[in-house]
C-alpha cells in the first residue's frame, strides 16, 4: 500500500481531543479521518479495545479489561470517497472511582487482496494508535471520619484536677442537674484530631491541591443518662469553637482518681484566644442515647488546617443553662462509639484551555470546558517570569453555574506576546 497510513485520532463526544470529563453510565467515544477516503480503504474497519490503564481509587486495578471483545464500528464503503469517522458507546465499567485513565485502543483493518469479503490483514505495528483519555468523577465526594489523637473534659467545681482518661465529655450549663437532681457546675470539653495522615491521604489520591473540602461535621454518641453522678443531665444549646492552641496535654485522669498531669478547668483561660478562635456553630443535643451528628461551619482556619495537615482543636462549651450533654470519649470501651470528625471531600475539576487559535487577523480565541458549580478565570501575562511588569491579571471571568458548560473568550492579538492561564474557584 503506498501513501501515507491511515490516520486516527480519539475525542470524547462534545470536546476534541483526549482529556477530562465527567464519567457518566455511559461514554460515547468518538474518531475522526481513522480511514482516508479512497479505493484502498474501501472495506476497512475500525476495531476498538477498552482497558484500565491506570486509576487512583475504585473497584479496578491496573490493566483490567473493561471491554472483552473488540468491536467493528464503521466499516468503508468502496464508493465512499471522504475521510470516515465513527462512534462507540463504552459503558462505565468502575464503580467508585476518583481517577480511572483508560487507554482507548483501535486499530484500522484493511480487506486482503486475495479474498476482498473475508480476510482481513492487520496493518503494521506503526498503525497501532493508542489514546489515553482521563474521566473524572468530579460529581463524586470522599468522606473519612478522623478519630481524636487526644480529648477530656473540665470542671469548674475541681478547677485544678485534669479527666484526659475519662470514658466521656461532657458539656453543662449551670441549670443542668444529675440523675439525683443535684448540680454539678460547669463542663467544658476539648478535642484535637490529627490531620496529617488524613492530607497526606488526599494529596496521594486527588495530588496535592488537587481537593476541595466541601464538609466537616463532628459525630459523636450521646449518653441520655449517664451512671456516673459526676455528669448532668439536659437538653439544651452549646457551642463548638476551632481554637487556635493545641497548646494543652490530654492527661490521665479519671473521674473516681483525678489527676494533674493535664488539661484542667483553670488552664482555659490561657488555652482560649477570643481574637483567634472561630465559632463553628450554635447546636442542640437530642436528649436521647445513640450518635448525633453536628455539621460544622467551614470557617477558613478551619479548612486550612485540614489542607495542610495540621491537627484540629475543638472546644465544647454551654450556651445554655439548661444543657447536661455527656457523649462517648475515645477512651470509652467500644471504638464504634469513639467521636468523629467526618471530612467531606471533592476532587478539583482540570483546570485546561483545550485550544487557542488565530480568529482573523487581530484576534485570539481560547476555550474551556466548565465543571458545575465551580468559578473559571482566565489570566494574562506579557511576559515571563512573573515578575514581569503588570503580573497576572484577569481578562475573563466565568461564575459558578448549576451546569458543566463550554466557555469561549476573545482576545485582542497584538504584536506583543501574552501568555494564559486558568484558574478555578468555589
Amino acid at each position: 500500500m503506498k501513501g501515507p497510513l491511515p490516520r486516527a485520532e480519539l475525542g470524547v463526544e462534545g470536546g476534541a481531543g483526549a482529556g477530562e470529563v465527567e464519567l457518566q453510565d455511559t461514554l460515547k467515544l468518538s474518531f475522526g479521518q481513522a480511514l482516508r477516503g479512497d479505493r484502498q480503504s474501501a472495506g476497512a474497519a475500525i476495531i476498538i479495545t477498552a482497558e484500565v490503564a491506570g486509576r487512583a481509587g475504585g473497584d479496578k486495578g491496573i490493566g483490567d479489561r473493561i471491554e472483552g471483545k473488540s468491536v467493528g464500528v464503521h466499516r468503508q464503503r468502496e464508493e465512499d470517497d471522504k475521510p470516515a469517522g465513527g462512534h462507540y458507546c463504552l459503558r462505565k465499567c468502575v464503580q467508585g472511582c476518583f481517577h480511572t485513565i483508560y487507554r482507548i485502543t483501535y486499530n484500522v483493518m484493511l480487506p486482503s487482496k486475495q479474498d476482498k469479503n473475508r480476510a482481513v490483514r492487520r496493518l503494521a505495528g506503526a498503525l497501532l494508535v493508542v489514546a489515553t483519555a482521563q474521566f473524572l468523577c468530579c460529581g463524586q465526594t470522599t468522606n473519612l471520619a478522623v478519630t481524636p489523637a487526644a480529648d477530656a473534659f473540665v470542671w469548674s467545681l475541681a478547677p485544678t484536677d485534669n479527666y484526659g482518661a475519662a470514658g466521656a465529655l461532657s458539656v453543662s450549663g449551670s441549670a443542668a442537674v444529675n440523675g439525683s437532681g443535684q448540680q454539678n457546675g460547669l463542663f467544658d470539653s476539648l478535642m484535637r484530631f490529627p490531620m496529617s495522615d488524613t492530607t497526606a491521604f488526599l494529596n496521594g489520591q486527588f495530588g496535592s491541591n488537587g481537593w476541595v473540602v466541601t464538609g466537616t461535621t463532628l459525630v459523636v454518641t450521646e449518653v441520655a443518662t449517664p451512671n456516673n453522678p459526676i455528669f448532668d443531665r439536659g437538653v439544651g444549646a452549646f457551642e463548638i469553637r476551632w481554637i487556635a492552641s493545641d497548646a494543652w496535654v490530654e492527661g490521665t485522669g479519671k473521674p473516681n482518681m483525678p489527676t494533674t498531669d493535664g488539661v484542667a478547668y483553670e488552664d482555659l483561660a490561657s488555652i482560649l484566644n477570643p481574637a483567634a478562635d472561630m465559632s463553628l456553630g450554635w447546636f442542640t443535643n437530642s436528649g436521647l442515647d445513640g450518635p448525633v451528628p453536628f455539621p460544622l461551619a467551614l470557617a477558613g482556619r478551619l479548612v486550612s488546617n485540614i489542607l495542610a495537615g495540621v491537627d484540629v482543636d475543638l472546644y465544647l462549651t454551654a450556651a445554655s443553662d439548661s444543657v447536661g450533654f455527656t457523649f462517648n470519649s475515645k477512651d470509652f470501651t467500644g471504638t464504634n462509639s469513639w467521636p468523629s470528625l467526618v471530612i467531606t471531600v471533592v476532587a478539583k475539576p482540570l483546570a485546561q484551555i483545550t485550544s487557542i487559535e488565530r480568529l482573523g487577523t487581530n484576534q485570539v480565541v481560547l476555550r474551556f470546558n466548565t465543571a458545575s458549580n465551580w468559578a473559571y478565570a482566565v489570566q494574562g501575562l506579557a511576559g515571563l517570569p512573573a515578575g514581569s511588569p503588570g503580573g497576572w491579571s484577569n481578562l475573563f471571568t466565568v461564575p459558578a453555574r448549576p451546569i458543566d458548560d463550554q466557555a469561549v473568550f476573545v482576545d485582542t492579538a497584538t504584536n506583543r506576546q501574552r501568555f494564559y492561564r486558568l484558574l478555578l474557584s468555589q
